[in-house]
């Protein structure tokens, strides 16, 4: 499963952020823009370099479903 960041102006698609192999069930940026966190019905939360789209991090252990997630 995919994240996927447009830019609203054009509607063309910046960056696809893919890794999560469950649902992605919610999303928010880091208060500077750099960074993206993503949580996702495979138990992880995963936290994105905006810039580059790499995935700096995986967090898991969580016992079901992670809902949302914040800075």
């Amino acid at each position: 499963h995919q994240v996927r960041l447009w830019d609203l102006q054009s509607g063309q698609c910046l960056q696809v952020l893919s890794g999560h192999i469950g649902i992605v069930t919610f999303v928010a940026f880091s208060p500077d823009g750099r960074s993206l966190v993503s949580t996702s019905g495979d138990q992880t939360v995963r936290i994105w370099n905006v810039a580059t789209g790499t995935c700096v991090q995986t967090l898991h252990g969580h016992a079901t479903c992670v809902w949302s997630a914040v800075f």
